[in-house]
């Protein structure tokens, strides 16, 4: 308890580190092949949980979260154009399993793709790859890159607001319940204690 209470603390007077944050995992869960080691939809909702407790700003974090998510879209769609001569059986990160899959994925559904692969795990961060290694038209990728950056970013980030509402109201609903229901056993205890010691009294 000594811990939270000094982390909660610390985050009331280092509101700065929390945007900082949300900025970093959108961006870098967003990269070519790295962001498969990112769990950063899970990190967005927990920044999501920590903004309904009044510690962040939930529409600048949410343009936070964009822009660092376009970025790192952005950043994905430039290293492709560097081709896949990286890509080997062998390694463990850059494997050609995951390049192949991004490329019949990227094939199916067009430029479409960069919208549908931001919200598909594993496709997220290898999708703006395959689109810079297709020399897909940059000014049509941003539209795709930026409208569904804005559209993850709202989705988790408003899933931990939202479940950090409903967690507060179920604390408050919780201690109301609690606040009812222990007097009344209590009155419902000491009821039968004196019936019992009644009973006892007239057996005698």
């Amino acid at each position: 308890m000594d811990f939270y209470n000094a982390f909660i603390f610390w985050l009331e007077h280092h509101e700065s580190f929390g945007y900082l944050a949300v900025f970093l995992i959108s961006a870098i869960e967003s990269l070519a092949f790295i962001g498969l080691l990112i769990p950063g939809g899970n990190l967005a909702i927990g920044m999501g949980v920590l903004t309904s407790y009044g510690f962040f700003g939930f529409w600048r974090m949410i343009l936070l979260s964009t822009i660092g998510a376009i970025i790192g879209d952005i950043i994905s769609f430039y290293l492709g154009k560097w081709t896949k001569r990286f890509f080997k059986k062998e390694s463990k990160l850059l494997k050609l399993e995951y390049l192949e899959k991004g490329e019949k994925f990227f094939i199916k559904h067009g430029g479409k793709s960069v919208f549908i692969g931001r919200f598909v795990g594993p496709m997220r961060p290898i999708i703006p790859f395959i689109a810079g290694m297709f020399s897909m038209r940059f000014w049509k990728f941003m539209f795709y890159n930026a409208t569904s950056a804005f559209l993850w970013s709202v989705l988790f980030l408003l899933s931990g607001y939202l479940g950090g509402e409903w967690w507060k109201k179920l604390e408050s609903l919780t201690m109301k319940i609690l606040l009812f229901i222990l007097p009344t056993v209590f009155v419902l205890i000491a009821m039968w204690i004196s019936k019992e010691k009644k009973i006892k009294k007239e057996a005698k």
